[in-house]
């Protein structure tokens, strides 16, 4: 039996489901899926368009927080977007 054979027992579609009860809008809750969307299929090519994980971490932070690049690092960034 290998590691893809087993089942963890929990819903497939558990990002989908739960989202929706996190956010206040259906609308939102578009927004946010289809955002998940765009980064897994820019992940799926990443040997083509040369975002490594790092790169698209930091790039998809930076539009997801709207931090409009004045941070001084983790610490500043994380202030800012905790306003």
């Amino acid at each position: 039996m290998s590691f893809a054979d087993v089942d963890s027992g929990y819903a497939r579609d558990a990002f989908n489901l739960l989202m929706p009860l996190s956010v206040g809008s259906e609308l939102h809750t578009a927004v946010i899926l289809d955002f998940f969307a765009f980064l897994a299929s820019v992940a799926a090519h990443a040997k083509l368009n040369g975002f490594n994980g790092q790169r698209l971490a930091r790039i998809a932070g930076w539009y997801a927080f709207d931090i409009r690049g004045t941070a001084e690092g983790f610490v500043d960034g994380y202030a800012k977007w905790e306003k």
